[in-house]
């Protein structure tokens, strides 16, 4: 069975956008009763345009331990560096 992307809510009717356009969101699109919301998949963020997805930049913080490891949250990253 294949539902209308027009839902009656109440005495206001809904617009299913993300099913009338599904090319709204670059990953993950929600109807909302007023409109739809874009959403991102694990490892990505939304971008300031609100429908793209871009992934997500590893944050490091913490301490030098030497030349070559950064503790964060006590587990150790290893980094080589080049001359």
């Amino acid at each position: 069975m294949r539902c209308s992307p027009v839902h009656i809510v109440g005495v206001q009717l809904d617009y299913d956008e993300c099913r009338l356009n599904p090319r709204l969101c670059q990953h993950i699109c929600e109807n909302t009763l007023t409109g739809y919301q874009c959403r991102c998949k694990l490892g990505y963020q939304l971008q300031a345009d609100q429908t793209t997805c871009a992934p997500k930049r590893p944050q490091f913080s913490g301490t030098l331990q030497g030349p070559c490891f950064v503790s964060e949250a006590g587990n150790s990253v290893a980094f080589k560096f080049k001359k």
